[in-house]
């Protein structure tokens, strides 16, 4: 993800109940089975549809369908775990699902006379062959959380359409709310843009070393095989040339073993080249010097998985850590930003490909914070998020508070 600051994707008690005669509400939380620890950012998905979500930090979910998918089965995953499978049906109110840990490993001879590079390869060669080839459209939600320290300092969250196609992608606000601290930003703003959250799939922009051109600057090592999602994977680790003098990305990925599909990668600056990274563009930077404020990454790591609808895959979950400084003047003194966001797609849609009208699209690198937002405590409701760990409006009273203290302050 890019940002300009730009600092930069989940209930309780479970039950299964309708909502009206549309909608059917369920919820749960997902288990170790050995250990008996919650299991944060599990897949949980309707079998036989696109719609799906992701466990919080404490193991929890909740997934808003219509009714008739009663009949179907939810799906729970996690890697390197047994996927389980659960009738809709047959959920209680109290639904605590458990996962067991997977041992089994490939054999050997599956990997036999191929090397990394050459799995690596196969893997960007089939990209036209695995990926979407054909305009659709996808719904997510995001949240954007950034602290100093134990104090959040900008929060915010939206759901949103996106219009996926090759050449001309587009993004549509459904709903979105957002909260900063004027004093702790130092007056930047905070958030997505439709551009950053467009780009961030690595498969269609084919960024890092999914080219020619940059997959020389990159060694590859082969490390092993295992599971994810029900598939059987290379695991496969990356790091950019010392020689290179840029830098670049150091992580592992995960490539289906039948069709070369690239799963998930996980990835975060590498030391090699690190010297040479700057914060923004150069317009950027110059805009900032002009008000005395600089922005400093000091580290950045991305997870992106990606599910199989069908004979393809389209992008699933995107999380991101970001740790950065903000030095102003004297006075506005330095901040230490602990950024973090979760980015979900909970459906695809590929019968209504039209693309959107102008007047419903927001374009380019418009914030999509900057838009009209609400706090209420309803706000969510029949929507499919990632269950959140925190309070949002609590939040939000106490930043809305600090913000008067400090536009006091200032006059």
């Amino acid at each position: 993800m890019r940002f300009w600051l730009v600092i930069f994707f989940i209930l309780r008690g479970a039950c299964l109940s309708a909502q009206n005669t549309a909608e059917v509400s369920i919820s749960g939380i997902v288990i170790e089975k050995t250990t008996g620890n919650p299991m944060p950012y599990a897949n949980v998905m309707i079998k036989n549809n696109f719609m799906a979500t992701v466990t919080n930090d404490n193991g929890e979910f909740k997934l808003t369908i219509p009714g008739l998918l009663e009949s179907d089965s939810l799906k729970i995953s996690f890697m390197g775990y047994k996927t389980a499978t659960v009738a809709i049906s047959g959920l209680s109110k109290n639904n605590t699902i458990f996962l067991e840990e997977r041992s089994e490993t490939l054999n050997e001879v599956q990997v036999k006379g191929q090397t990394a590079i050459s799995i690596v390869k196969t893997a960007i060669g089939k990209i036209p062959l695995n990926y979407y080839t054909r305009p659709y459209k996808s719904k997510g939600f995001y949240r954007v959380t950034s602290m100093t320290g134990e104090k959040y300092v900008h929060l915010s969250e939206a759901v949103f359409e996106l219009h996926n196609a090759k050449r001309a992608s587009q993004f549509k606000l459904i709903k979105m709310r957002a909260v900063k601290d004027e004093k702790a930003s130092l007056g930047l703003d905070a958030g997505l843009s439709p551009e950053t959250i467009i780009s961030i799939d690595l498969i269609p922009s084919q960024h890092l070393f999914l080219n020619d051109e940059g997959l020389k600057d990159y060694d590859f090592e082969f490390e092993n095989t295992s599971s994810y999602m029900d598939h059987e994977v290379y695991i496969i680790s990356f790091d950019h040339k010392k020689r290179v003098k840029s830098y670049g990305y150091k992580g592992k990925m995960f490539i289906d073993t039948d069709t070369h599909a690239i799963v998930y990668i996980a990835y975060g600056f590498s030391p090699n080249g690190f010297q040479f990274y700057h914060y923004g563009s150069i317009t950027q930077r110059a805009l900032m010097d002009v008000f005395n404020i600089h922005i400093d990454m000091l580290a950045c790591n991305y997870e992106i998985s990606y599910k199989k609808i069908g004979a393809r895959y389209y992008l699933n979950t995107v999380y991101e850590d970001a740790v950065l400084t903000l030095r102003g003047n004297k006075r506005k003194g330095t901040s230490e930003i602990v950024a973090h966001a979760d980015y979900i797609v909970n459906d695809v849609d590929f019968a209504n490909t039209k693309p959107f009208s102008d007047n419903e699209i927001l374009k380019g690198n418009s914030l999509v914070e900057r838009q009209e937002s609400s706090y209420d405590e309803t706000f969510w409701d029949g929507y499919n998020i990632i269950l959140p760990n925190m309070n949002f409006a609590s939040i939000a009273k106490s930043i809305e508070t600090s913000n008067k203290a400090n536009s006091f302050e200032k006059r």
